[in-house]
């Protein structure tokens, strides 16, 4: 009975020792696996922390990169526009050294007119001096006029004496050309003396062989106003060698001409490329070393519209 009582004893202190290991054990477990859970959680928040993170960051790469190609296009642009302002400062750098040098001209030209204005300011006192001294002849001049007026008429009737004499000594006709004539026509062809209707003149002349003149020449017509302008721009000027001057004269209709025995009647067309001025004109005829003579005729003004 002891034996089986010690066994018994033996037996509940060993199902005693196992339960108290197998409950330290199953504490241990618990323990263990509730350490174990909370790791997982907390690497599994971590871990959906980090995706979060890693989603942010890859979206802000490619804000960064869009923002990176913007960037780079704006660097393009903002190239082309230094250069385009490179270009401007260049130009600008340009036309201020021109404007300097048109500065630098001015001042000399203002130093140049100042000049003028001085030796101007000197004529014009020598020219009131002498102004003044010729207010004294004035009376004398006036008491001279009379005597002056009547020895006028006198030499008007001897000049008209000569005159009439020397044509009858050399006619005209052998010293210019002769039988002059000009004729004004409209757009129509119909004749006008209006002015700003004026399409084309023809101005023709007869030579005579008394003027002495050979071979082929060239003879100009030149055209003036009264005003003692150019009524119209030349086809260009020449200088014609007269027996007593060298003269310039506009030239505005031209032709060569062979003269030869007889008389030569000459004609020359003028189409003016704007409209003419109403007055007095003159059209003069030359050779490279004779004046053949000219004409004056009258062009008047129009009114209204016709």
């Amino acid at each position: 009975m002891d034996d089986n009582e010690q066994k018994s004893g033996w037996i509940t202190w060993l199902l005693g020792g196992l339960s108290a290991a197998f409950l330290a054990g199953g504490l241990f477990y618990w323990n263990q696996n509730r350490s174990l859970t909370q790791l997982h959680n907390r690497s599994r928040a971590r871990a959906d922390s980090l995706q979060s993170a890693t989603w942010k960051l890859e979206s802000d790469t490619r804000s960064l990169n869009n923002q990176l190609a913007l960037a780079r296009t704006d660097q393009t642009a903002l190239q082309q526009q230094l250069e385009d302002a490179t270009t401007r400062q260049n130009r600008l750098e340009m036309s201020r050294r021109a404007l300097a040098g048109r500065s630098a001209e001015w001042a000399r030209s203002s130093r140049q007119l100042n000049e003028r204005l001085s030796r101007l300011t000197t004529t014009r006192d020598s020219l009131t001096n002498q102004l003044t001294a010729m207010s004294d002849k004035i009376g004398w001049l006036t008491d001279s006029n009379t005597v002056l007026t009547n020895r006028t008429s006198q030499l008007d009737e001897t000049i008209a004496t000569l005159t009439n004499q020397a044509l009858m000594m050399a006619p005209r006709t052998a010293l210019t050309g002769d039988r002059f004539r000009v004729d004004a026509e409209k757009a129509n062809r119909k004749e006008t003396a209006k002015a700003k209707k004026v399409k084309t003149l023809t101005l023709s002349l007869t030579v005579s062989p008394e003027l002495g003149l050979q071979g082929r020449q060239d003879v100009f017509v030149s055209l003036t106003h009264e005003s003692s302008a150019t009524v119209i721009p030349p086809r260009r000027t020449i200088t014609v060698n007269l027996a007593d001057v060298n003269k310039v004269i506009p030239v505005h209709s031209e032709q060569s001409v062979d003269f030869g025995a007889g008389d030569h009647r000459i004609s020359f067309g003028i189409e003016p490329q704007q409209s003419l001025k109403p007055g007095r004109y003159r059209a003069a005829v030359y050779t490279k070393t004779h004046y053949l003579g000219s004409v004056e005729f009258q062009l008047r003004d129009s009114f209204w519209f016709f």
